[in-house]
């Protein structure tokens, strides 16, 4: 039998005095959590609020999420646009590019009634990426992302985060949609 590193390392530290770092925040899976660009933007915030603990204080919370989710929003934006230069070699095709991201909100439909823990829920992030006349954007679809609908986008200028806004762009927009549920614990 193999011994596990990780476990002896953490009865180590239990018994040294040591403390220890345990994440309280877990994403949910299947339904409840986003995939592709999303999901990797959604699993790098997990990250930033992986030891925040739930007291009992829903509001509180909420509140300390949300400001961290508002730091969060330039390394999602950067996250965002290597990826669209990623899946375009070059951004001189894309007319713009936007990022909304509405705040966080306790799931009610989730929660469980025990205090122990609260479920929260990302509002739906939505992200379009308009491409200029000259360029196609079915080509660069399944490269930005498989989950990607091309249509007309619907952008406010609050939430341009690369170039200006077109509406002669039409249908040669890629956009984007998902959310995420997360588990924070005591």
């Amino acid at each position: 039998m193999k011994k596990l590193t990780a476990f002896d390392q953490f009865i180590q530290e239990k018994t040294s005095g040591r403390s220890e770092v345990n994440e309280k925040v877990f994403r949910l899976s299947a339904p409840y959590s986003a995939k592709g660009l999303v999901g990797k933007i959604m699993q790098g915030f997990k990250k930033t609020i992986a030891k925040f603990n739930y007291e009992g204080d829903d509001a509180g919370l909420l509140k300390d999420v949300n400001k961290a989710w508002d730091k969060f929003k330039p390394t999602a934006h950067k996250l965002v646009l290597a990826q669209v230069k990623k899946a375009t070699k070059n951004m001189d095709g894309v007319a713009f590019v936007s990022f909304k991201a509405p705040a966080w909100t306790k799931a009610d439909d989730l929660s469980k009634s025990d205090g122990e823990s609260i479920n929260i829920k990302s509002g739906e992030v939505v992200i379009n990426v308009g491409f200029a006349d000259d360029a196609d954007a079915g080509k660069s679809k399944r490269k930005f992302d498989k989950e990607a609908m091309q249509n007309s986008p619907i952008v406010d200028a609050k939430d341009l985060i690369y170039g200006e806004y077109s509406g002669s762009v039409g249908d040669n927009n890629l956009e984007l949609r998902g959310s995420e549920v997360m588990l924070v614990e005591k």
